[in-house]
Parts: C-alpha cells; sequence; structure tokens
C-alpha cells in the first residue's frame, strides 16, 4: 500500500481492517517493548490513509 510507505515496517489489509506495525524506535532503541501495532476497522477509505 504506497500510502503506508515511510511510515510503518509492516502492513495487513483485509476487508475492513487494516493493522499497521510500527518498529523503527524499537530497533532504534533496542526496545523491543516499544513496538507498536494499530488496528483500524470499519469503512477503510484510502483518502484518511
Amino acid at each position: 500500500m504506497p500510502e503506508t510507505a515511510g511510515i510503518v515496517d509492516t502492513w495487513w489489509q483485509g476487508a475492513d481492517s487494516l493493522v499497521a506495525i510500527h518498529d523503527g524506535e524499537a530497533e532504534l532503541f533496542g526496545r523491543p517493548d516499544y513496538r507498536e501495532a494499530r488496528v483500524y476497522a470499519g469503512n477503510i477509505a484510502m483518502e484518511w490513509l
């Protein structure tokens, strides 16, 4: 998904959901607990990504 380029490290998109994984700060600081996953659910409109 081009809209996530440079923003998230990994993403998955389903019919009504988007999961975005952010690892950058975790890797930078050597802190795995800094990893973050965000789940967006509902009507995923491309213009708000």
